[in-house]
């Protein structure tokens, strides 16, 4: 507070009651300087504020609204910040597509599941939350490096987007896939039958529905895994 440098409060909830003072910028002045009270319990001390600092509380959503003191609320800029805020508007379009591919991921549309239970994207991928498709889009982009937007970069960013959180189904989600709003098509896309394989150019290749385009071995198509390696399972 003295020395003008930035402070950040991260889960100090009882340190925050003793910054109304500094909040309401209620300061007093001695020798051209601004002073502020502030205190903790019964302890006050009388502390310099430096014209460059400022301070920033961090603070989940709903901890704010449900324990924070409404004084206290009162007194702070709010600024509401997720994962979307540092995406691209390319990249939001990317997280939107995958949301829904998500949810009809899990929309099961066979009657012997209907009975049981409604599920939902919570249901089946394991730690899903509002900005899990934010992250996982974030994460494929710096898998993919940097690069100008194109059409390939697109449509690479969102298959590895979807492969991401694929690796978070669970086993019961995978076996509902064929009678889900994505269909038997989209399963046997996801889980090709046989053994996984690099596609080669000018092969067929199940990710791109055609001949694949790029240079031997694919970047999306499974990797084969190397007998030494499935050894060191065991």
């Amino acid at each position: 507070m003295e020395t003008g440098k930035m402070v950040v409060l991260l889960n100090l909830q009882p340190l925050y009651e003793s910054l109304y003072d500094a909040l309401n910028q209620y300061y007093v002045y001695l020798g051209g300087q601004k002073y502020v009270d502030l205190g903790l319990g019964t302890h006050r001390v009388k502390c310099q504020v430096h014209p460059d600092f400022r301070l920033i509380v961090i603070e989940e959503k709903n901890v704010v609204y449900e324990q924070f003191p409404v004084p206290l609320i009162n007194r702070l800029e709010k600024h509401y910040l997720d994962i979307s805020s540092v995406l691209q508007e390319w990249q939001k379009s990317i997280v939107q597509e995958l949301t829904q591919w998500a949810e009809e991921f899990a929309d099961v549309k066979a009657p012997q599941f209907l009975a049981r239970h409604k599920y939902s994207p919570v249901d089946v991928f394991i730690g899903y939350h509002s900005d899990a498709c934010a992250s996982v889009v974030l994460q494929a982009v710096e898998r993919q490096g940097p690069g100008d937007l194109t059409g390939e970069l697109y449509h690479r960013v969102s298959e590895e987007a979807k492969l991401i959180l694929l690796d978070c189904a669970t086993p019961d989600a995978v076996v509902r896939l064929t009678t889900s709003t994505l269909g038997s098509f989209a399963a046997q896309a996801l889980f090709p039958p046989g053994p996984p394989s690099q596609c080669r150019p000018g092969a067929p290749c199940h990710l791109h529905r055609g001949d694949c385009p790029h240079a031997f071995p694919c970047p999306l198509s499974p990797k084969i895994p190397d007998p030494w390696d499935v050894l060191t399972l065991f």
